[in-house]
């Protein structure tokens, strides 16, 4: 599995009393993310053991958050398609480089959903990103994960 090799550094949140997490990747999106299109560079968060699996994508630049999660750790069999420009755009030239992460929505009272119809590739080499929306896919934008989703194997990054 892929992992980003980085210095650990630690998120010195301005709020007082905020947990701090491990920033692991400054990860760069130049096209944005759909809603979000000026949002382009976010901090890829390790939310520590507590939170494991997830990760999270902080905006540099407004309080945008967003909840993320490896796609092996919801459904079995995840297939990403990611067209030629889109290769381009990243840099990607061995599927080895790419790191897959979904968005997760958490929900009061209810199971967690994530959106496997529009994946984020990550380029692990060079921190550029992107959204890749899968046409023609049979995958849902709600597609239920576990309550006690918890991964002890999740790559270390």
């Amino acid at each position: 599995m892929n992992t980003i090799e980085s210095e650990p550094e630690v998120d010195e949140s301005p709020k007082s009393g905020a947990p701090s997490f491990r920033i692991v990747a400054e990860v760069n999106l130049p096209k944005g993310l759909p809603g979000f299109f000026a949002e382009r560079k976010f901090a890829l968060l390790d939310l520590g053991d507590d939170y494991n699996p997830y990760m999270a994508l902080r905006s540099f630049t407004s309080e945008l958050t967003l909840i993320v999660v490896e796609p092996r750790f919801v459904v079995e069999d995840y297939q990403v398609h990611v067209d030629d420009p889109t290769q381009n755009l990243l840099g990607l030239t061995r599927s080895e480089d790419a790191l897959v992460l979904v968005i997760a929505t958490l929900r009061e009272n209810k199971n967690p959903v994530v959106n496997l119809l529009g994946p984020i590739v990550l380029n692990v080499e060079s921190k550029i990103a992107a959204q890749v929306v899968q046409v023609e896919s049979d995958y849902s934008v709600t597609h239920e994960v576990s309550l006690a989703l918890r991964a002890s194997d999740r790559v270390v990054l």
